[in-house]
């Protein structure tokens, strides 16, 4: 059978599809809630998700590095962490990436590609599907997988986006579909894994009607054996077998579980955060700023007055009321020399409890 004709799932003999069984694993209500106030919880978690070198960094680059190359980047001052700042280009573009593929309803795939050069701005035919076999392995003859051949490619994605748009099939079902069918098909040179995820999350986050902790962080947990095993044993005509989908209810479970940790350890900070800023009188932008350092922790004038068009003045009473309550902390870098700004200490502080969280659930330290 070419592949190029195989069909991607009989939606009348769905049920007895072993894809049913990995989806009821999936708790919209647990995997995903509301009660974020403030924190940009997809963004917290890109680092783990967002390229290759999310992965071999793990948590070399802390927090702190990584808030950095962002704070400087935004100031369109030079970074030298080049570990930290590649790093942050790729959670920067793992969320601009995902802003596309979200404008719209339907999933097209203009904005596949799209969210492929920003996602994978150095592939090769970045944007644009294969024209080259690829393979995942040490060389094709001895690959662990291989995906269709490119001149199947075109035809396997057009069929892959029109069943996501059109199927009756409920929408994770549809999602975890495609999900597996998108990395069997592996339509890019590179960059496939990435985007895969982020597709993945974004039609989650659709059905779970809220942001969540994606499923995908199982992947850490079963240090890639189990994942690279659900991969492998896809192939073009073996998609749904019981090896490739046994791993997705386990995923959906331990997101649950780590949602709920994570979520009692922000709850609790939110409470404390919030009440330190009640001490003193706030003007209505003056605490949107504050609570937006729950995802920016660094400020200065500089930045206030980039970011906020605020004045020297309002600048400087607003950081001093930050530290007459204890929310903020001065610093001075090496490079630039004697640069200064300051930190939000209980961020830094809630950051590194729920990477905590993730990686002792994980096995990751």
């Amino acid at each position: 059978m070419s592949p190029a004709v195989i069909p991607i799932i009989a939606e009348d003999t769905f049920l007895e599809d072993p894809i049913k069984t990995a989806a009821l694993a999936f708790n919209a209500d647990e995997i995903s809630n509301q009660a974020w106030k403030n924190f940009n919880l997809s963004k917290f978690l890109s680092r783990y998700l967002a390229g290759d070198e999310s992965l071999k960094s793990a948590r070399h680059v802390t927090r702190k590095r990584l808030s950095l190359a962002e704070f400087f980047h935004s100031l369109d001052i030079p970074v030298i962490d080049e570990s930290g700042s590649i790093l942050q280009q790729q959670v920067h573009a793992y969320q601009e990436a995902k802003a596309i593929l979200s404008r719209d309803e339907k999933l097209t795939e203009q904005a596949i590609c799209a969210a492929h050069q920003i996602i994978a701005p150095t592939a090769k035919r970045v944007g644009e599907y294969r024209q080259t076999q690829n393979f995942i392995g040490k060389s094709l003859k001895q690959a662990k997988f291989v995906p269709p051949k490119p001149e199947f490619v075109a035809c396997l994605m057009s069929n892959l986006v029109d069943f996501y748009n059109h199927s009756k099939l409920p929408p994770l079902h549809r999602a975890l579909i495609f999900h597996l069918k998108f990395l069997a098909i592996h339509p890019f040179l590179d960059g496939n894994g990435r985007l895969a995820r982020l597709l993945f999350e974004v039609m989650l986050e659709r059905t779970a009607g809220g942001q969540i902790v994606h499923p995908w962080l199982y992947r850490l947990h079963c240090h890639d054996f189990r994942f690279q095993t659900s991969t492998q044993t896809m192939g073009q005509y073996h998609l749904f077998c019981n090896d490739a989908l046994g791993f997705w209810p386990e995923a959906f479970t331990h997101s649950a579980q780590l949602m709920q940790k994570l979520l009692a350890s922000y709850e609790l900070f939110f409470h404390q955060f919030t009440g330190r800023l009640s001490l003193l009188s706030f003007a209505d932008d003056e605490y949107s700023v504050a609570l937006e350092m729950i995802n920016e922790p660094l400020v200065n004038g500089a930045k206030l007055a980039k970011q906020y068009d605020w004045d020297k003045a309002k600048a400087d009473r607003f950081l001093l009321k930050l530290q007459s309550i204890g929310l903020i902390d001065i610093s001075v870098t090496r490079y630039p020399e004697n640069y200064r700004f300051f930190y939000c200490t209980p961020v830094f502080q809630l950051w590194s409890q729920l990477d905590e969280i993730i990686c002792s659930m994980t096995g990751r330290h």
